[in-house]
């Protein structure tokens, strides 16, 4: 812990260390949730669903902010992978428990569309540059 207490009102800072392939299981937060990638490489994917073959890349200072009630999950890349969490408790997880859809809902998802609000916002920055960018 950097600073605050994630479970208490108020800004917390956190840093969490994996060992290479590390998996976080599909869970959502109440908050918004805020993670920076400080070594190795991260992933992230949307859904009640782990699914590896669905995440995103982020190399060292790849960002994704997740909204809050979205499900996510995540996994370490080949190596030990550190990443920075920042928010504002009090920060509760719920484990998703995996929703069937009906076959309706499936023929009605269409991944070609473009990213609607409320879905994550990943970003990749190069370390030197971090500083000057606005959103980084």
């Amino acid at each position: 812990m950097l600073q605050g207490d994630p479970s208490s009102e108020g800004l917390f800072v956190y840093r969490l260390k994996m060992p290479a392939s590390y998996k976080i299981p599909p869970h959502l937060h109440k908050a918004s949730e805020n993670v920076t990638v400080l070594s190795g490489v991260f992933f992230v994917g949307s859904g009640e669903k782990f699914d590896q073959g669905a995440g995103q890349e982020l190399p060292v200072g790849g960002f994704v902010s997740i909204p809050p009630n979205h499900p996510h999950f995540a996994w370490a890349g080949g190596q030990e992978t550190v990443v920075q969490v920042h928010g504002v408790g009090p920060e509760r997880s719920q484990v998703r428990e995996p929703r069937r859809r009906s076959e309706e809902e499936v023929e009605r998802f269409d991944a070609s569309q473009p990213t609607r609000r409320g879905e994550m916002d990943m970003a990749k920055c190069d370390p030197d540059e971090a500083s000057s960018r606005t959103r980084c």
